[in-house]
């Protein structure tokens, strides 16, 4: 992973992952150096591990990097097939392995977007991302957020004192991005002399 801003895809063609067995049967435990027995005839070629080990690609580092949502692009690509995903992630065994991949994808997907956001307010000016910044909501956890929506939407009309209440705030939101943006192109031109 050259730079971990890029969510560049990896290139797997070079892997030569057996995933079925003679009976054509999906293999699960045998992908892996961790799982496969060794009298198996079939030699694994991936990791359970976090990095590249001994010479056995990670698939958990292939999954961060894939970077992949909807996981059929990883899937097709390192396994030759979606439903040969699902198979194996349903596996126990497997599960808490699955659970770390996901957790580190959607860590990652959340760094990149929140320097890209950075970018936005600090190179073009964005004022939504600026206020985003301002707030700090790149600090709260994006559940907290969606619960919060979830109660405004739940209730009926505002009374006038919401409304009032929400501009005030609107306006000093609005307030603290020109100061934000304002604190940031003084310390860029600081910088730059």
């Amino acid at each position: 992973m050259n730079n971990p801003l890029q969510l560049s895809r990896p290139d797997v063609s070079s892997l030569d992952i057996v995933t079925h067995n003679d009976q054509n049967v999906k293999l699960t435990k045998g992908l892996f150096y961790e799982t496969s027995r060794t009298q198996e005839k079939y030699v694994p070629v991936l990791t359970l591990r976090e990095q590249d080990y001994k010479g056995y690609t990670s698939i958990h580092r292939l999954y961060v990097q894939f970077a992949d949502p909807s996981e059929y692009i990883f899937a097709t690509a390192v396994l030759g097939s979606y439903e040969h995903w699902q198979i194996l992630k349903s596996r126990d065994w497997f599960i808490p392995y699955y659970k770390k991949m996901q957790e580190a994808m959607v860590a990652r997907l959340r760094g990149v977007g929140q320097v890209k956001m950075m970018d936005l307010a600090f190179e073009d000016g964005d004022k939504q991302a600026i206020k985003w910044l301002a707030q700090g909501e790149f600090m709260q956890n994006p559940d907290d957020i969606s619960a919060r929506s979830a109660k405004r939407s739940s209730k009926g009309r505002p009374s006038k004192e919401e409304v009032q209440g929400e501009l005030a705030a609107a306006a000093k939101e609005e307030q603290e991005a020109q100061d934000a943006l304002a604190a940031a192109k003084e310390a860029s031109t600081d910088g730059n002399s």
